[in-house]
């Protein structure tokens, strides 16, 4: 799966470079707002370590809140960029998708909020039954220790008890804190098809991220492969040339961010890609014919197989076998 989801994504990267324009305009747009309300505002990075210290907590109130309005308005340009990026590989045009992408642009905001509010559900209710096991196995028993039983070698036993009973939840509070990371990680890519669903499906925030969940199905940890590979294979290039540029001052920092956005529209090519092949798994596993491996959104969208297909001179696609059609 990962090997053709690859193929795929490169090849309509390769005859369709300008997706990549729409990434770096999308970087722009956020830097430029981002940079100039910081700037009346009078946001810089003091009020956050400002507001770890007690002392200064409550004079820091309004510049965090500032840098979290900041943060905002930056989320809302990047999604509305995210739309045009998948309006794009319906038109094939940076003006018609930047046009279209308002049309699924508020479902599509709160499309990805209810993602994020679904992983940090799943992440706070583990970490709850981490903090209930330290509370009732660990914090119990050790506020029962008094000075006397300290004291008293009689009770040493008891004493040493609790406080192994004290660090025994504390590991397993740990060990929850591991898992629930890697239980975010894992329900990620459950939803890996809500953005898609939404913008070229036409589906409400609610029912994108069902069928997301649904369209997964067997082919889950192929898509968690061809996601995680993707992040390695992206993501640690990007994060050493960071590092290099780094040592350039604010020059080589602004180079590594407009590299990281021109490669970013890259993840939404291979969302379709891996969309397109688990529609093609799916409908060979149902015998279907060949003909019929265009993909829809299931509820009868318009087709999009042909996103993929090679264009030919004068019009027209061309097959896998570049015969004309």
């Amino acid at each position: 799966m990962m090997t053709d989801c690859f193929k795929k994504a490169l090849n309509f990267i390769v005859e369709n470079p300008q997706v990549l324009v729409l990434g770096l305009l999308g970087w722009v747009a956020t830097s430029v707002v981002s940079m100039l309300l910081g700037s009346a505002l009078g946001v810089n990075g003091q009020p956050l370590r400002n507001a770890v210290q007690p002392a200064k907590l409550l004079p820091a109130m309004p510049d965090v809140a500032g840098m979290l309005l900041v943060s905002a308005i930056g989320f809302l340009i990047s999604t509305y960029f995210i739309a045009a990026i998948y309006r794009f590989f319906r038109s094939r045009d940076i003006l018609a998708a930047l046009s279209e992408a308002a049309d699924s642009y508020v479902d599509l905001l709160f499309g990805r909020v209810l993602q994020y509010l679904a992983l940090l559900l799943v992440y706070a209710m583990l970490m709850a039954l981490g903090v209930g096991v330290v509370v009732v196995l660990g914090m119990q028993p050790v506020s029962k220790i008094t000075a006397a039983q300290v004291k008293d070698a009689t009770a040493s036993e008891s004493v040493v008890a609790a406080l192994a009973g004290f660090v025994a939840s504390v590991m397993v509070l740990v060990v929850l804190s591991v898992i629930a990371a890697g239980a975010v990680f894992l329900v990620q890519f459950k939803l890996v098809f809500m953005d898609l669903m939404i913008v070229l499906g036409g589906r409400s925030p609610g029912d994108a991220l069902e069928a997301s969940w649904e369209h997964t199905g067997r082919a889950y940890f192929g898509i968690a492969y061809t996601f995680t590979a993707y992040g390695v294979l992206i993501g640690l290039p990007l994060f050493f040339l960071s590092v290099v540029l780094s040592f350039f001052g604010v020059a080589g920092s602004m180079l590594s961010q407009a590299l990281s956005a021109l490669v970013a529209p890259s993840y939404q090519v291979l969302v379709l890609a891996a969309y397109l092949h688990v529609k093609d798994i799916k409908r060979v596993a149902k015998a279907e014919t060949l003909s019929q491996t265009a993909s829809k959104i299931a509820g009868g969208e318009e087709e999009w197989g042909y996103l993929f297909k090679r264009r030919k001179p004068g019009g027209g696609v061309l097959d896998a076998s570049g015969s004309a059609k």
